[in-house]
């Protein structure tokens, strides 16, 4: 199996654009945290995403810590990015497990609360402007 940090080192590279080289048909992604149901699939998952990121730019992932048990992993970092002129920056949690295939079965983001209520408001902006 390839080593974990760098499997999500490498989905987060390309999460916009290929997610379907690591996640797949019945993969789920909480793009909103747990809360919320996730997206299944990658095509789902590209459609979640377009919509997250159109209003963004200069969207960017900094890692921190990693650690692993068994399929799973957990990873530490920030994701930075710019949104109507002002950059925010996100503490994140994730926690991916890892199918036999090297691909993701599950992928979850758990956000800080002060974070989570701020894209919430994110998320419903972007529900209505799709509408």
């Amino acid at each position: 199996m390839q080593d974990k940090e760098q499997l999500v080192r490498d989905m987060f590279a390309n999460l916009f654009s290929a997610p379907e080289k690591y996640f797949g048909p019945e993969s789920k992604f909480y793009i909103w945290g747990p809360g919320h149901p996730p997206a299944v699939g990658p095509e789902a998952m590209k459609a979640g995403m377009a919509a997250i990121i159109a209003p963004l730019s200069d969207i960017s992932f900094e890692f921190g810590t990693f650690a692993t048990t068994g399929n799973k992993v957990f990873s530490e970092r920030t994701d930075s990015f710019t949104v109507a002129g002002h950059r925010v920056t996100v503490p994140v949690v994730g926690v991916g497990e890892i199918g036999p295939d090297n691909r993701f079965i599950a992928w979850i983001d758990y956000f800080d609360q002060f974070w989570g209520s701020k894209l919430k408001k994110l998320e419903t902006i972007l529900n209505n402007k799709t509408k």
